[in-house]
């Protein structure tokens, strides 16, 4: 498994925990989470167990371009991307 599909299956862990949703419930990796139930709040609080689960820092720029699973991915991939650059 890459880290791309590892990291997508974290990030939708979190959001399952966070929303206390059964394993079976739908989640569009492409639909804003928003129209899938998840406000606001939730959205801040998943990104913060994010961060700390995986060690990033997503920035207030970035917060609001995080809107579906697939931006979240691809957000925290550049930030991996470059804190690997920095070591």
């Amino acid at each position: 498994m890459n880290k791309k599909t590892q990291l997508k299956m974290t990030v939708r862990e979190v959001i399952y925990a966070e929303m206390k949703w059964p394993a079976l419930h739908p989640l569009d990796d492409n639909e804003s989470l928003a129209n899938q139930g998840v406000d606001s709040l939730k959205a801040i609080t998943i990104l913060y167990q994010l961060e700390d689960r995986l060690d990033v820092v997503i920035s207030n720029d970035l917060l609001e371009s995080c809107q579906t699973v697939n931006d979240i991915v691809s957000n925290i991939t550049i930030i991996q991307g470059e804190t690997s650059n920095e070591n």
